[in-house]
């Protein structure tokens, strides 16, 4: 019989939506281990570059060494809900493991996305219009930026489809072990929804919880990036040690920010905290951040965020999960 340690319990995604706080919050319970995040081993149609390492499985396996006598233990990495292979994977990987989705509107979950991809140097456009409407050309594999380590998440909207995500996850683990947390409710009601939790993965619900202080304050993923240049310095490739991946990009397109060959650290444009932003009057295109979050009807319309044109949380995702409103709403109260 096999004594390796591996997950039993996964947080897929989506990105922007919670995770890295649920995560922590798990981990302090004395029967959950969780490993740190965004591990990606499954869901191999993830084309991420050679900056990022893939694990073979013993690699893998060695991240979980640390875990002592926890029962459960969890791997949380946010891509995978937008992955199309990975449910299958995890399913081979351990048939009995419970997944846990985090999902949030679309209109700031996009916002957000923008905001950290810039951040981190995924995206080079330096506004948000611009990067949606690029959508198309990126999906030719045109228009990536030399830095980008994830060129399908700058498809944005294709990140958001809910449904077609959730229905894979419940075809392949069934209802009864994948539970959806909707960001709001995480958000207005942590205490509920993390007593949910652990009666979702079997742990024990009569130890003290942990204090709820806020994890990764930046999650709508508007970080203030001091140095544009000096991010585009760190975030190249060459300079982390390993070479643009072209895997899925056309040939030759895909590793200088635009027609006219201007650099990354030339176009890596960035703006600051939201309510910063609002304050000075800045603005993401034409749209003031602070409306943007809030799900502005004219940005949605820009964006297509329309409720009948994508699924939203309030709507469409609930019903599919089985969420009670009105069950979360008499708890909270």
């Amino acid at each position: 019989m096999s004594s390796e340690k591996k997950p039993n319990f996964f947080i897929v995604g989506a990105p922007k939506c919670g995770t890295t706080a649920l995560a922590h919050y798990l981990s302090a319970h004395p029967e959950i281990y969780v490993v740190r995040k965004e591990m990606h081993f499954f869901g191999s149609d993830l084309r991420f570059s050679n900056q990022f390492y893939r694990r073979d499985r013993n690699a893998y396996l060695a991240e979980f060494g640390t875990c002592k006598d926890e029962p459960l233990i969890g791997e949380a990495s946010v891509w995978y809900l937008f992955s199309r292979f990975a449910a299958d994977e995890i399913k081979a990987f351990n048939p009995d493991a419970r997944i846990i989705i985090m999902l949030r509107n679309p209109v700031p979950l996009l916002h957000s996305l923008y905001c950290a991809f810039s951040a981190d140097g995924n995206e080079h456009l330096p506004t948000f219009r611009e990067a949606m409407a690029a959508e198309g050309e990126r999906q030719l594999g045109l228009g990536i930026g030399r830095q980008a380590y994830l060129p399908q998440a700058l498809v944005y909207r294709s990140t958001v489809r809910f449904t077609e995500q959730v229905r894979r996850y419940f075809n392949v683990f069934g209802r009864d072990r994948v539970q959806v947390i909707i960001y709001d409710d995480f958000s207005s009601n942590t205490a509920e929804v993390y007593r949910k939790t652990l009666e979702f993965l079997g742990a024990a619900t009569n130890v003290a919880p942990p204090s709820f202080v806020p994890v990764n304050a930046n999650v709508n993923g508007n970080q203030s990036v001091k140095s544009p240049t000096m991010r585009a310095i760190l975030n190249d490739p060459f300079v982390r040690g390993g070479g643009p991946d072209a895997s899925g990009l056309a040939a030759g397109a895909g590793f200088f920010d635009d027609a006219k060959g201007r650099s990354a650290a030339k176009c890596l444009q960035y703006h600051h905290d939201a309510a910063e932003a609002s304050a000075v009057g800045a603005r993401i295109g034409s749209f003031p951040p602070a409306r943007i979050c809030a799900g502005d009807r004219a940005f949605e319309r820009f964006i297509g965020t329309r409720p009948d044109t994508l699924e939203r949380p309030g709507g469409e995702i609930r019903r599919l999960a089985g969420i009670d409103d009105t069950a979360v709403r008499s708890a909270s109260s």
